[in-house]
């Protein structure tokens, strides 16, 4: 046998056949590299054409990210025949990629001594996601004008993007494949999947192609991929009490002040371009007052969203999330996020301001201690609700303990009857105590047990969500960035602390348990 190449040499019978459809194949991947093109060499089988390299020859040397693969001749080497290019890579991993026109050249015009590209992988390319393209602003409102003292010009507040019957609302822009990679030891590279949206859901849409178009007069709104456009009602003057009360389920523009002895209620939101007196507003939006409210003890607005108002005056005022003014007289205010009063002269004076996250004004009281109370964090109702939850799952975890308890006495005593068949007597006297089958009584606990397991379900989420509000509670702070008078109490979750001598640029916040003040920086 020679040892070097690996092959008897003794009778012809014991030399291997050569399997003529991978020598096609073979042939055919040189052809292809002749003609400058890539090879993939992953799927082809065959065995050394008997082409030796010994250790510190010839080698090759992929890259470590493997897009990338050199092949090196050194000196003194015979020049490379095709067969044993491929098989050489093949055997150093090397499987796609090839360089057609390198290949034919280190065949052909061998470059000895140095390394030389021999096959190069490819990155995959990302596709991109289909999107929509809208063609008005979905933002709810224009950013408010800030005047130069601070203060916030409420009548550049616009909550409206209006829309005419056939005006194009909305282009959708399908996804675009990506291209998938590899490298040169053949791993696939897969590009990122795209997505495509779902069509547009809402009212009042006509879809032509992947154009949306208005099909009637309106106000539009995107949220959360659906656009509705609603007809506005719009009342062009003052109202007065002789209209009374006013519904209407989109949303209502006033061009003028709102009287006293009104109601407003509308679905959505209410912008009054005047100002208001002792009247009522809802609103299942935000409602906007350009020029103030100077209302009495009847007064009251009401947001599911937010408040804003040049001025509050004698209001009743609740926000589910901000409220937003210049100044806050005499006032009764609770928001679910922020009050924010702005302005050199945002001032809080009397009554009772609340804002769960945070309250910002420039001045608190004045010079004659009218009494003003600055709250913020949980309030009484809020702990009161979350302690209620905490008992009730107690007590469903107790009865839940009793029934299983039950269930679990009663298998065990039907065990030992099936193990001693002598002491059953003890099984037959529970069940003519009250003439109910055992199995009919473990149905009955096994169902309670479902139901109270479906009560704890159901109240867990909702013990959850007050205990998260709770401790992001801990969090809130009164910022006053200019003067804080002697009659002023502020306080965060149950705590209080009475304002006993004026005091300069203060930020409240809770600190182990107590209200801790400290200095703003300006």
């Amino acid at each position: 046998m020679d040892k070097e190449n690996g092959w008897e040499k003794n009778d012809i019978d014991d030399i291997p056949d050569i399997d003529e459809q991978k020598m096609e194949a073979l042939m055919e991947q040189i052809r292809m590299l002749e003609a400058g093109e890539f090879v993939d060499l992953r799927d082809q089988g065959g065995e050394s054409d008997g082409f030796a390299v010994s250790s510190g020859e010839p080698y090759v040397r992929v890259v470590e990210d493997g897009f990338e693969a050199y092949i090196c001749i050194p000196y003194n080497n015979e020049a490379p025949t095709r067969e044993w290019l491929l098989q050489f890579l093949r055997e150093n991993g090397v499987t796609r990629g090839i360089i057609g026109d390198t290949f034919t050249k280190m065949v052909k015009e061998t470059e000895y001594g140095k390394e030389v590209l021999i096959a190069k992988g490819k990155e995959p390319v990302e596709g991109e996601d289909g999107f929509y393209e809208y063609t008005f602003d979905p933002d709810r409102y224009k950013a408010p004008h800030i005047r130069e003292d601070g203060s916030v010009d409420y009548s550049a507040v616009n909550s409206l993007a209006n829309v005419r019957t056939g005006q194009l609302v909305a282009v959708y822009h399908p996804s675009v494949p990506g291209t998938d990679g590899f490298k040169v030891t053949g791993e696939d590279l897969k590009a990122q999947r795209v997505k495509e949206l779902p069509p547009v859901r809402g009212k009042h849409l006509e879809r032509e192609g992947n154009n949306y178009i208005a099909m009637v007069d309106g106000k539009i709104e995107e949220v959360d991929g659906r656009i509705d456009i609603k007809q506005v009602h719009e009342i062009h003057g003052n109202v007065n009490s002789i209209m009374g009360k006013v519904e209407f389920f989109g949303d209502i523009i006033v061009y003028g002040d709102v009287e006293t002895g009104v109601t407003l209620r509308a679905g959505r939101n209410i912008e009054i371009r005047g100002s208001v007196s002792d009247a009522v507003l809802f609103a299942g939006g935000d409602i906007i007052v350009t020029q103030g409210v100077s209302g009495s003890e009847k007064s009251r607005i009401s947001a599911r969203g937010s408040v804003f108002s040049d001025f509050l005056e004698n209001t009743q005022v609740k926000a589910g999330f901000d409220v937003s003014v210049n100044s806050i007289l005499n006032c009764d205010v609770d928001a679910g996020r922020d009050v924010m009063v702005n302005g050199e002269r945002g001032v809080i004076l009397g009554g009772n301001v609340h804002g769960f996250n945070s309250v910002k004004c420039s001045e608190a009281g004045n010079i004659s201690e009218i009494k003003t109370f600055i709250h913020v964090g949980y309030m009484k109702e809020l702990y009161d609700r979350y302690m209620s939850y905490r008992q009730q799952e107690a007590d469903l975890k107790r009865k839940l303990q009793d029934i299983v308890n039950q269930i679990s006495s009663t298998l065990q005593a039907q065990k030992i009857q099936g193990m001693v068949r002598d002491q059953s007597d003890r099984i037959r006297a529970l069940e003519k105590k009250d003439d109910v089958p055992i199995s009919v009584k473990i149905q009955m606990w096994t169902k309670e047990k479902n139901n109270l397991f479906m009560q704890l379900e159901e109240l867990r989420p909702q013990r959850e969500a007050v205990e998260k509000q709770i401790a992001q509670a801990e969090r809130s702070e009164i910022v006053i960035s200019g003067k804080v008078h002697r009659g002023v109490t502020i306080g965060i979750n149950d705590k209080r602390m009475f304002i006993e001598d004026d005091n300069m640029f203060m930020r409240y916040r809770l600190q182990y348990g107590i209200i801790d003040a400290s200095l703003v920086v300006i």
